[in-house]
């Protein structure tokens, strides 16, 4: 009899959309740097600038579109100041319900994710310029600007504190988020760490 060939098994799909450029190009950096074994990640962003509105889409396209897994990075700023909290918790809902999807919140902006790597805060901030004032004192030159986010390598750059400060910090900021006020800070991002990591205890400590 033919010795039957060894069977490949099939890397897992895995999108993470965000709804800007500092999003893909951070977990684009991430992709480069580590070796994942049978996953591939697809970091993307809608198609045409929207925000949450489009981030949502496009995530709800890439479930359709065959993918075993999406993370949905939603900033909250902009869905406070448009009053669309009880619209995307409807939304979520609705994506959330297949199972292949996960949407994670952040608040103000995603750049929350790199403060955290530098201090625990629990402060209000209602908007991305009143978090770059607390960034700056950690990260001077930090912009959005996309040849410096390319440039610095910013996930290289704070690799070594994700275990020990952004993931610690990240987890404390989840706890007890229906008391606090819609402003408090938040940062759903170690969820992604935690599904890419499994086996790796530095990702997935209870704080």
């Amino acid at each position: 009899m033919a010795r039957e060939k060894n069977k490949r098994k099939p890397r897992v799909k895995i999108a993470i959309v965000g709804d800007g450029q500092t999003e893909k190009i951070y977990f684009e950096q991430l992709k480069e740097e580590e070796s994942i074994p049978d996953i591939d990640i697809k970091p993307d962003i809608p198609d045409k600038y929207g925000g949450y509105l489009s981030a949502i889409e496009k995530a709800k396209f890439l479930v359709e579109s065959g993918y075993d897994f999406v993370f949905c990075l939603i900033d909250l700023d902009k869905v406070i100041s448009d009053g669309k909290l009880k619209w995307l918790e409807t939304e979520t809902k609705k994506l959330e319900r297949s199972g292949a999807c996960k949407v994670l919140l952040c608040n103000p902006c995603f750049e929350i994710w790199f403060l955290l790597h530098h201090i625990p805060t629990t402060k209000l901030f209602r908007s991305y310029s009143e978090l770059e004032k607390e960034l700056h004192k950690h990260m001077a030159s930090y912009t959005k600007e996309i040849k410096y986010l390319k440039s610095k390598n910013i996930y290289k750059l704070l690799k070594d504190k994700l275990p020990t400060e952004a993931i610690p910090n990240s987890v404390r900021l989840e706890k007890n988020q229906s008391d606090v006020s819609a402003h408090h800070p938040r940062c759903q991002v170690h969820v992604i760490f935690q599904r890419l990591f499994p086996k790796d205890e530095r990702f997935n400590r209870t704080v």
